[in-house]
């Protein structure tokens, strides 16, 4: 998967499951939930089983920061990273 599929679904769920926006074109690689849209900890913690459950992965929550959970560009990366292990050799 690359990283606008990646950027795709992470609008998806931010539009379709959190309900956090209601334009899937306010998401950009430079959006910061938390200045941007001011994401609480409960959708965090909804965001977090969100990203598990629609990349089918499994995140400890020592392997991901609330940065990372709020800024747009470092949760792609992280998602890239996760699913694409052997492309960061």
């Amino acid at each position: 998967m690359n990283r606008n599929e990646i950027l795709e679904k992470i609008k998806f769920i931010l539009v379709n499951k959190l309900k956090l926006v209601s334009n899937k074109e306010l998401i950009n690689e430079r959006t910061n939930l938390l200045k941007d849209f001011s994401i609480d900890s409960v959708k965090i913690v909804n965001l977090l089983v969100e990203l598990e459950n629609t990349f089918q992965i499994d995140i400890d929550s020592e392997d991901i920061s609330f940065e990372t959970l709020t800024d747009i560009p470092k949760m792609t990366d992280f998602l890239d990273g996760a699913l694409n292990p052997a492309d960061k050799s």
